[in-house]
């Protein structure tokens, strides 16, 4: 069993490497093959049911839409039909499958409640159904969809989780909501973990301390104001205080107790590391009174809430509606009467291709009429630069498959440069990037897949930007993480999973792994049979 986010002495020196344990055993072999049978006699027929109704209601939609463009538009029937199609097919889709995810939980799942739990075959049955729901890719589709509206607070709220009001909520993983406490102006990044269950291998403590015997679901609670922000893993019976940070990619270990106003990251040796407690700047804190004292405003906060809804509305369907400016695209060289199957085939994807060149084409001019130049500072939220950064981030979302593909090509570095970036020759770039402007990179780096080199920060209701430098020669592996100021000097590598805080600065040549980061020294690998 892995421990998340972990380092111990590894391969490359004293810290970086993953902590692992034998996993203990939860059932027996016979008590774990009736559980598959049933899953798969089962549970696989509700979880493909699940995913396909919600397309019945969208076509009868469909057919309401059609008759009534017909009866309003007549013979402009079809283009107006075709214009809105998209949004017409889109919307119906995910708000019903939400429905059935909701109704699922309440009428057959039921509440997950604290304490030990007796293994059963429905107990495991029901959890590893409702995991299929809300870990699927549509529904976190759903609430990726409405980051940091009270949108996504009332669909936790209707999954049984406890969220208070003004809550910052962005999407996150979980599967035993009824067991999670958010209290009120709690912030949250992106891709945090929450796990309820401490029969996990990960926490042996637990097993030890009741006699042997695994336990059950212990709650996890994020105080009032509590910020919890990118790649948190939250393990059961941790408690958040009050205005305490978790910053990026902090283990939260089984049990633990962050107090008020401390700021911990990353993790070593299964624990996160205690930085420094929060003491903000004159100027800083005059920042965060703004934005608490905006967030109280109910002309401010659902203002904020109904300019992210339109935005959101409008452009969640657009990768849909690329398919149907595709069509147009492809019936005005293709004639089904005279061209044969191998044009339609060839047809297609060079014409979905030149769509979405033109789309990511619209996007980089967005983001110049939009923002102009991400620059260095402190910006509350809910102001201006607050709804116009959260505009660019939905935009930008709907080019996510064409930039996957120019992932590591010179395309990319292309992109990167037209959005404002300073990037050498020669480049290898696979990771994720948000401020262009902020990111200066030498030449000859590479970028691994899953790296995170964004210029910002979101701490007590303030966006903080700051400039990230890679010199020629870095070498970052997969899934590590340079933070908003941080100094990669010419030549140096970060080990996978290695983070490197704000403002620190790695030496020209070094090697540096682990969460928070430190220099190591890889060992050449043995040569000896």
């Amino acid at each position: 069993a892995v421990m998340p986010l972990s380092t111990m002495p590894g391969w490359h020196g004293p810290v970086g490497a993953v902590a692992h344990q034998p996993a203990m055993r939860t059932c027996s072999p016979e008590f774990q093959w009736w559980q598959d049978l049933l899953r798969a006699v089962v549970g696989v027929p509700i979880v493909v049911f699940t995913h396909c109704l919600p397309y019945i209601p969208t076509i009868f939609i469909l057919q309401w839409f059609w008759a009534w463009s017909v009866d309003l538009f007549e013979d402009q029937a079809f283009t107006v039909f075709s214009i809105g199609v998209a949004w017409v097919y889109v919307h119906p889709i995910w708000m019903t499958f939400l429905a059935f995810v909701c109704l699922q939980k309440w009428l057959v799942i039921g509440r997950f409640e604290p304490g030990h739990q007796d293994w059963s075959h429905w107990a495991e049955f029901r959890h590893w159904l409702h995991a299929r729901a809300v870990e699927s890719h549509d529904f976190e589709g759903i609430c990726e969809m409405w980051v940091n509206t009270e949108v996504l607070s009332s669909i936790y709220r209707l999954l049984g989780a406890s969220v208070g009001r003004r809550v910052q909520m962005d999407a996150f993983h979980a599967v035993e909501h009824d067991l999670l406490t958010i209290e009120d102006y709690t912030v949250f990044g992106s891709e945090v973990l929450f796990c309820c269950d401490s029969r996990a291998p990960w926490t042996p403590q637990a097993s030890a301390q009741s006699g042997g015997q695994p336990l059950g679901y212990e709650p996890i609670r994020c105080g009032r104001a509590s910020n919890v922000l990118d790649h948190c893993t939250i393990l059961p019976g941790a408690m958040v205080a009050e205005r305490a940070v978790l910053g990026t990619c902090t283990l939260a270990p089984h049990r633990a107790y962050f107090p008020p106003l401390a700021i911990h990251s990353g993790s070593s040796r299964g624990r996160s590391l205690h930085l420094r407690d929060h003491s903000a700047p004159k100027a800083l804190r005059a920042l965060e009174d703004s934005a608490m004292q905006a967030l109280d405003d109910p002309v401010v906060w659902w203002r904020f809430n109904a300019i992210i809804l339109l935005i959101t509305l409008v452009a969640k369907p657009i990768p849909e509606a690329l398919w149907v400016v595709t069509y147009f695209g492809v019936t005005a060289f293709w004639d089904p009467e005279e061209d044969g199957l191998i044009s339609l085939l060839t047809f297609v994807p060079v014409v979905y291709f030149v769509v979405c060149l033109i789309e990511l084409f619209l996007t980089i001019g967005a983001k110049w009429l939009i923002i102009g130049r991400y620059k260095v500072g402190d910006f509350p939220f809910f102001g201006q630069y607050h709804i116009r950064w959260m505009a660019m981030m939905i935009l930008s979302s709907g080019i996510s498959d064409l930039a996957e593909a120019m992932q590591g090509t010179i395309f990319n570095a292309w992109v990167y440069r037209a959005n404002g970036a300073r990037v050498g020759r020669n480049c290898y770039l696979a990771g994720l990037a948000v401020e262009y402007d902020l990111l200066e990179i030498g030449d000859h780096v590479a970028i691994g897949p899953e790296c995170d080199t964004t210029g910002h920060t979101v701490e007590n209701m303030v966006i903080k930007l700051a400039a990230t430098k890679l010199g020629s020669g870095v070498a970052m592996c997969p899934a590590s993480f340079a933070m908003p100021g941080a100094v990669v000097e010419d030549d140096a590598v970060l080990l996978e999973h290695t983070q490197v805080l704000k403002g620190e600065t790695v030496p020209r040549g070094e090697v540096w792994a682990g969460m928070p980061a430190a220099r190591c020294q890889p060992r050449p690998p043995s040569t000896s049979c």
